[in-house]
């Protein structure tokens, strides 16, 4: 008796995970790597113009947003906190290009 409960419990179970889905796995350094390798390193290259331009964080803040990049949001995933940990220093340390996220097309230069 204890066999077929055993049994019925491993099926039940076996039939309610089949249904489930594992949310895909995110690993932030090999999408940064993909996206350089790919060509897509837009963000890499406005991050190294901006901080050639004044390496400030202001500035560094207002030259990544007129590029069409906005600071990542405020979420306990990783690499928010880093980023934000870095923003809130005041610029004793810069975040660095993975801190951002494409929002749009640049800004047009007039």
């Amino acid at each position: 008796m204890l066999v077929r409960a055993l049994l019925l419990t491993v099926a039940v179970c076996s039939a309610g995970c089949a249904s489930y889905q594992l949310p895909p796995l995110r690993v932030p350094q090999v999408e940064n790597t993909v996206e350089m390798v790919e060509g897509q390193g837009d963000r890499f290259a406005a991050h190294r113009a901006c901080l050639k331009a004044a390496p400030e964080l202001k500035p560094l803040l207002t030259c990544m947003e007129s590029s069409g990049y906005t600071f990542l949001a405020r979420v306990p995933e990783y690499p928010s906190h880093e980023c934000w940990q870095l923003r809130e220093r005041g610029g004793a340390d810069l975040p660095p290009a993975y801190c951002w996220e494409r929002t749009g097309p640049p800004a047009a230069t007039p």
